[in-house]
């Protein structure tokens, strides 16, 4: 998901959302690249799920047009690999305002996101307590918590410049190609103010 009104950005609908309602649909696309076609047995080694059970999900995102079988696979269909059809996601903005239906169907989604955010950040601090005392030496996470004063054009640019340095320091990663790289979940959220009485 991006900035509300990056213009590259796909808006999210009912039918998306609906194709998005299962968590591991959602992991699997927050695992693949556009420009890196991946394999079911790929996806499932990073999930640490059943291959038959990763392949019915992405089926399930095709049929919804959420990813697509990259071209020139050959005949195999043990081995076909697979690429997201949309780079970036965004909500609907005001000009172009959600129907009843897919209000509930969007309040539903970003709940659920709502939720494994929370322990997501539930899981950190754990882990923050245990290696602070000790009994965790390895280094799980991390967390940050700022305050800052700006214009909401600038805090839009920072946001797109946090979420470019993270792409450039991946590719940068995954071209040294060296040992010990891992998969981070990291959450990006800003919020006003004035959310704070709401």
């Amino acid at each position: 998901m991006t900035e509300p009104d990056s213009p590259a950005a796909t808006p999210l609908d009912s039918a998306l959302l609906r194709a998005l309602a299962h968590p591991v649909r959602r992991r699997i696309l927050s695992l693949m690249d556009p420009d890196t076609p991946v394999r079911a047995t790929d996806l499932a080694a990073d999930l640490h799920l059943p291959v038959n059970q990763v392949s019915f999900h992405l089926r399930s995102l095709a049929r919804a047009g959420l990813v697509t079988e990259a071209p020139d696979q050959g005949g195999d269909r043990r081995s076909r690999r697979w690429v997201p059809t949309h780079d970036e996601y965004r909500i609907a903005r005001p000009e172009e305002p959600l129907s009843k239906e897919d209000q509930r169907v969007v309040s539903a989604f970003f709940g659920e996101t709502a939720r494994e955010q929370a322990e997501l950040v539930r899981r950190v601090l754990a882990w923050s307590v245990a290696y602070a005392a000790g009994r965790d030496s390895e280094r799980r996470g991390a967390a940050t918590q700022l305050t800052v004063r700006l214009r909401e054009d600038e805090l839009r640019d920072l946001v797109n410049r946090i979420v470019a340095m993270v792409s450039e320091a991946e590719r940068a990663s995954a071209a040294s190609d060296a040992p010990g790289r891992r998969l981070w979940d990291v959450v990006l959220l800003a919020g006003r103010d004035d959310l704070r009485q709401r």
